[in-house]
């Protein structure tokens, strides 16, 4: 195992956020590749003006410490997201980066959204 996708369609209101951003830290920490990519709700994780500092702390933090994090360009667009309110180091891209980082994973971890 040396190469983990997170599909994150969690908000950063969620504890499962905490849960994603805190279990890639520890992947990373092994020596992995880590690859994360922000869909549905997740994408709000994404803004650098959002209230939830911690989350804002944690991504750069797996970044920087070699993390890839993506998010899908139309569900951006959608949401209003672009290049000046996306943290800096936060890729936005094509739903082809998604499927790449998917073919390429040993493990496929998703941490989805509300289930009602």
């Amino acid at each position: 195992m040396k190469n983990i996708f997170f599909v994150l369609a969690c908000g950063p209101r969620e504890s499962r956020t905490l849960a994603a951003l805190e279990m890639a830290k520890v992947f990373l920490d092994k020596g992995l590749q880590v690859n994360i990519f922000l869909i549905g709700n997740g994408i709000y994780n994404a803004i650098q003006t959002q209230s939830i500092k911690n989350h804002i702390i944690r991504l750069r933090k797996l970044i920087a410490q070699g993390a890839t994090v993506s998010t899908c360009v139309n569900m951006a667009k959608f949401s209003g997201l672009d290049e000046s309110n996306v943290q800096e180091g936060i890729q936005i891209e094509n739903m082809m980066t998604f499927a790449e980082q998917y073919n390429m994973a040993d493990r496929i971890i998703f941490f989805g959204g509300d289930s009602k």
